[in-house]
């Protein structure tokens, strides 16, 4: 994929490069004015119209029937429509994808929209949308800790948290789940980044925070691109930037990595042989194309049945999580399960943390909430504790009532929870991250 910016002609060359970049404008405003017509036919309840633009692959998967279940569901579990927002645009190969923001009264959800070089509509995908990025406002400040702005990688804000004191300290380097997530890994009203950061320095452990690439620079993550341009090059730069700070000890510089940044902690710790050790916080065991249909199997079975509607979601998602077993293509940008790259599914299919793991000589702590649905106890923690119970460098433990970014609650954690109920990360998990933190490397 490529992004379209406005260019000025200066020689032959750049007016070469310009007839070219009209060229891709005109096809993508086509393209665009049928992702608007699309979504404007479901909002004005038009889904013949809106049925009719979707590629036969897509039509065969889900009826005119269901989509308007689909749409006229959403009031129902986010509240009333209130309309969306201009899309961000994406160009690859194969088509275009944008991304219009759906507001709603009690969340706001992001529709990507797939438009192929045919003019039709070949995925449509709902996800909860991604925060937007953090506007200016003054760090927070306390007598036991300070924070200061902190630039990764000349690009990604995110900020410096150092315990009260002249160090050296050790520190934490905070590694995002996925999509599009900010410094303090919003969700809802909730921030755990910032409950750590802030736990972690008043027991003296210094961490490091920031804006998630695919959040500030989306621009950047276009053709085929895998988790090497989204998350690890950018973990690299913020490992080797915060050693280079005074306060802190540059032998005693852990990462710590949620759900996707748990999964690519073991690579992370390859990649980073100076690191002291890793945190893995509901880290995944298993691939995306065996979590996402188990996560959206459990969030249609709440209301105990599973309707037309979810069935075909189910039947897309089934046969797209199938299709990733067949990848071989490693340079393909093709939108493939949820509308990611097939070479970003391709480079985590081929991934495996746990051998890894194995492979690590390197201190790690995994942590595990009892009622998490999208990273469970039974499919996930069970599979790092028979590879790791034994050996003496992994520490695993379970809460029983946290869920996925470590909250405490009541029965399996829902989708409603993160978006309604505000709370913060557990103080016995800070108390554990900073316990193992200092028995490990003092």
């Amino acid at each position: 994929m490529t992004w379209i910016k406005q260019s000025t002609v200066r020689s032959a060359p750049v007016l070469l490069a310009l007839s070219a970049c009209l060229l891709i404008n005109v096809i993508q405003a086509q393209t665009a004015g049928i992702a608007q017509q699309f979504l404007e036919s479901l909002e004005e309840a038009r889904f013949d119209q809106a049925h009719a633009m979707l590629s036969s692959e897509v039509s065969d998967q889900i009826s005119r029937a269901q989509l308007e279940q689909i749409w006229l569901s959403l009031p129902g579990q986010v509240g009333a429509y209130q309309g969306h927002e201009a899309p961000q645009i994406s160009s690859s190969e194969t088509g275009d994808l944008f991304l219009f923001r759906l507001n709603f009264a009690n969340a706001a959800l992001d529709a990507r929209i797939n438009v192929n070089q045919n003019g039709q509509v070949d995925g449509f995908f709902l996800v909860p949308a991604a925060p937007g990025a953090p506007a200016e406002k003054a760090l927070a400040s306390s007598d036991r800790w300070v924070e200061s702005e902190f630039v990764v990688a000349d690009e990604l804000p995110g900020i410096l948290t150092l315990p009260e004191g002249t160090g050296p300290f050790p520190a934490v380097v905070l590694v995002h789940g996925s999509g599009p997530g900010d410094r303090d890994q919003t969700i809802g009203p909730n921030t755990p980044f910032r409950d750590l950061a802030h736990g972690l320095a008043e027991q003296g452990i210094a961490s490091l925070r920031y804006d998630k690439r695919s959040l500030v620079k989306p621009a950047d993550l276009t053709g085929a691109y895998t988790v090497e341009q989204e998350v690890l090059s950018d973990v690299r730069a913020a490992v080797e930037q915060v050693q280079e700070v005074n306060e802190i000890n540059p032998q005693r510089v852990v990462v710590a990595g949620l759900s996707l940044g748990g999964l690519l902690a073991p690579r992370i710790g390859l990649a980073n042989p100076e690191l002291a050790g890793l945190i893995l916080m509901a880290a995944p065991a298993r691939g995306l194309e065996a979590m996402v249909p188990q996560q959206l199997r459990y969030i249609f079975s709440l209301d105990g049945q599973i309707d037309q509607a979810e069935a075909a979601q189910l039947a897309q998602i089934d046969a797209q999580a199938a299709a990733v077993a067949e990848l071989s293509d490693p340079q393909s940008a093709a939108p493939g399960l949820l509308g990611v790259p097939e070479s970003y599914l391709l480079d985590l299919r081929n991934y495996d943390p746990i051998a890894t793991a194995r492979s690590l000589d390197l201190p790690m702590l995994i942590l595990q909430g009892g009622r998490d649905y999208q990273v469970t106890v039974e499919d996930d923690f069970a599979m790092w504790q028979r590879a790791f119970a034994e050996v003496g460098r992994v520490t695993l433990k379970r809460y029983d009532r946290l869920n996925h970014v470590f909250i405490s609650g009541k029965g399996m954690a829902t989708p409603a929870e993160y978006i309604n109920d505000v709370g913060h990360v557990d103080p016995e998990v800070i108390s554990d991250m900073a316990k193992w933190i200092h028995a490990s490397f003092n």
